[in-house]
């Protein structure tokens, strides 16, 4: 999705409540939603740090980030998200 966005040339992304994968591979897991609510599953997916900020340093800066409060298990890990502001790189 990231790499369709990029030749619209947007000026800022920001990012709100992304995990990251805990090693340098994507992962697609199965969300399962708890029969108490109602019976579902979905994909979900966790994006490698490194290759995320790769494609977005390509064409933005990072200029903020901050942590959420909330967490998540995948596994026997706890991931925490976190948000991201990016800006546009200006062009010479």
């Amino acid at each position: 999705t990231l790499q369709e966005l990029m030749p619209y040339n947007i000026p800022f992304f920001f990012i709100d409540r992304i995990a990251f994968a805990p090693n340098d591979i994507d992962r697609l897991t199965i969300q399962k939603v708890p029969p108490a609510f109602y019976d579902a599953s979905y994909p979900c997916w966790f994006p490698s740090r490194s290759k995320f900020m790769k494609a977005m340093n390509s064409q933005y800066e990072l200029i903020g980030t901050f942590e959420s409060e909330f967490t998540l298990q995948l596994g026997l890990q706890e991931l925490k998200y976190e948000g991201m502001w990016f800006q546009i790189k200006e062009t010479a």
